[in-house]
């Protein structure tokens, strides 16, 4: 038998409308996706998927459900046979049941919710420092407002301050009852029982719910020994590789704009956010995962990242964006001018030119890696082939048959290489990408 835990799992990661498309042609229509029911026959689309709400509707024959409805209606399994289906797409490891399980499953289901009890306690508690007391007031406050937010942002993002106390917030903390076990997991209290953020300025990190889950903290210190930002562990509620800053007030925007920017830092997200950009989140200076590209998924097939001029770091983050393209998205780049973050460009120009900018800058990802790598390698046969295999093995993760293609012949008129040849190239990568499925 299935452990609860898997099944929720596998109801929170699986995409409805990346399931469906393998059985039906869908085509973006606003907010949904619509194409002809699989269910019954008709010549005029009544069959709905709302990738924001995680469902599929047809309005025709009244079927609907999730993925897991649609597997077992279509495919004739049954519940434990569709998540297993699903659990084996999605890479999700199966628990079997075992005697006791659903009590530990409840169990850590009260666990979490004490943990977000915890939590809104730390961050009323990091908001009132920041708001009521002198230090917030003369240390803090300053860094937000030198960097342009208003107070309405300053709220809406639930911003606020650790003061420089060994155990201020620990003392407050256990004199609420709260478990100083708790404390621990969360990463609020050292091992030592200390306070773990102090000093800082802090942001509160929620989920796609809007629920708080973590923190982070930027050091007010001068001290070049201290990290210029700490981070609350990973824990029960808080998997990092599946959460995107700011999400829960983005993800609105997103969908009206059909498309996500992502930017590094948590200053950049909120300053385009005050100035209007409000379809921005992000990663938090980690190269994108797969589990963060499937949370953009329900809102979009568009990403467009926002990078510096620093072309060691955009090479280095160009690594991780196949992961992108295997989830059939759209991906562009945006390089700013020199010197220039997303927050420090959009403070220096405004909102109409930060658009205008992006717009006529977005560049394909394909292209974009194509004209960088190449320019690196120049002449040199040896390293334009080393650059010539990189692109054709992100070329071989585009799902969409004539996008590759179209690809595949601009490539091959960048590079002076027989289009066959590179045709031939990818196919192999593709055939051994399944096989390798398959072995799995």
């Amino acid at each position: 038998m299935i452990s609860q835990r898997t099944i929720q799992e596998v109801i929170n990661v699986a995409q409805t409308a990346e399931v469906l498309e393998d059985y039906v042609t869908l085509k973006r229509r606003g907010a949904n996706m619509i194409g002809l029911c699989p269910f019954h026959d008709e010549k005029t689309p009544s069959f709905s998927v709302s990738p924001s709400k995680n469902i599929y509707k047809c309005f025709g024959c009244g079927k609907g459900g999730n993925a897991i409805n649609f597997l077992m209606e279509h495919d004739q399994l049954s519940y434990p046979e569709a998540i297993r289906t699903l659990a084996k797409r999605y890479n999700i490891t199966i628990e079997e049941d075992n005697k006791g399980d659903d009590e530990a499953y409840k169990e850590q289901k009260k666990l979490e919710e004490s943990y977000y009890i915890i939590n809104n306690f730390a961050g009323d508690y990091f908001k009132s420092n920041l708001h009521e007391t002198t230090d917030g007031k003369v240390i803090a406050m300053p860094y937000f407002k030198e960097r342009g937010f208003l107070e309405s942002t300053i709220k809406k993002f639930e911003l606020g301050f650790a003061p420089d106390g060994y155990k201020t917030f620990t003392e407050k903390a256990i004199k609420n009852q709260f478990k100083e076990e708790y404390l621990k997991e969360l990463g609020l209290v050292s091992q030592k029982g200390y306070d773990f953020f102090r000093n800082r300025v802090m942001f509160t990190i929620h989920n796609v719910s809007g629920k708080i889950i973590a923190f982070a903290g930027r050091t007010l210190s001068t001290d070049k020994k201290q990290p210029k930002y700490i981070n609350s562990p990973e824990t029960p509620i808080y998997n990092k590789s599946k959460v995107l800053y700011a999400l829960h007030l983005a993800k609105t925007a997103i969908r009206k704009k059909d498309n996500c920017y992502i930017v590094e830092g948590y200053t950049d997200v909120i300053s385009l956010f005050q100035n209007g950009v409000e379809n921005v989140v992000a990663s938090s200076g980690t190269a994108l995962t797969a589990g963060q590209v499937r949370l953009v998924k329900r809102y979009t097939d568009n990403i467009t990242f926002l990078y510096d001029g620093d072309a060691a770091g955009v090479k280095a983050a160009l690594r991780g964006m196949d992961i992108v393209l295997e989830n059939d998205m759209n991906v562009k780049l945006v390089l700013l001018p020199d010197n220039e973050d997303p927050d420090s460009y959009m403070r220096k120009v405004g909102t109409t030119e930060f658009e205008s900018f992006i717009e006529e800058n977005a560049k394909d990802f394909i292209h974009f890696k194509m004209d960088l790598l190449l320019e690196e390698a120049g002449n040199d046969p040896i390293k334009k082939s080393k650059v010539i295999k990189d692109i054709i093995s992100s070329i071989a993760k585009v799902r969409e048959p004539i996008k590759r293609s179209l690809y595949l012949r601009q490539c091959s008129q960048s590079i002076d290489v027989a289009e066959k040849t590179l045709v031939r190239e990818v196919n192999k990568l593709i055939r051994e990408d399944i096989r390798q499925k398959r072995l799995e």
